[in-house]
């Protein structure tokens, strides 16, 4: 694309959240041109400027996550402890572990599309 330089595309990324439709509508170019720019070897850099804005954005979500704890949001709460607090009980999928010896039988039956050698 004539005109648009590294410089254009890294300011572009600042406060993207490193969503590259959102790069690419800054740029005023499609999100298919833009995927194959930053991936192109000689734009390494700009891929790993996209990671850190993803990073940053994570970061912030988590604080507001910790925030919404700490003010006893319930579904919040729930959340942290469904995915995090899994050693400690919490969960929606109740993990069984088995112990010891079982035998298993495997029936394989052939369907009757399948061509037979004779």
């Amino acid at each position: 694309m004539v005109g648009l330089t590294k410089k254009k595309i890294k300011s572009a990324i600042g406060g993207s959240g490193g969503i590259i439709q959102v790069v690419a509508k800054k740029c005023g170019v499609s999100r298919t041109w833009m995927s194959i720019t930053l991936h192109k070897p000689q734009n390494a850099n700009l891929l790993e400027l996209i990671q850190e804005e993803r990073e940053k954005l994570l970061d912030m979500t988590e604080s507001k996550l910790i925030s919404e704890i700490k003010e006893g949001y319930f579904p919040a709460i729930k959340w942290y402890l469904t995915t995090q607090g899994k050693d400690r009980g919490y969960g929606d999928k109740q993990e069984v572990e088995h112990v010891g010896v079982q035998e298993v039988k495997v029936i394989f039956q052939e369907s009757s599309n399948e061509k037979h050698d004779e």
